[in-house]
């Protein structure tokens, strides 16, 4: 799973480098720009998904059942 969505990243990369360096009226400092925006959507968006799988993940134990705090059923409050 994590190889194909780094092939698929990498195939958006030579996809926009391919149509940046057909654009000929655009300046070089243009292209470093949209280089550079490119690159940090890509990294920021490998990090959130790093970080929901996180939160997801720590939400189960071993078991995976739900290792929330212990319930209060009304039998305990009655004691």
């Amino acid at each position: 799973m994590r190889f194909a969505t780094n092939c698929r990243q990498a195939l958006y990369w030579l996809a926009l480098s391919y149509f940046l360096t057909r654009v000929k009226r655009m300046s070089r400092y243009l292209l470093n720009r949209l280089s550079a925006i490119f690159w940090l959507v890509m990294i920021f968006s490998l990090f959130a998904k790093k970080s929901v799988a996180d939160d997801y993940t720590a939400c189960f134990n071993d078991t995976g059942s739900l290792s929330s705090a212990a319930v209060v059923t009304e039998h305990d409050r009655d004691t």
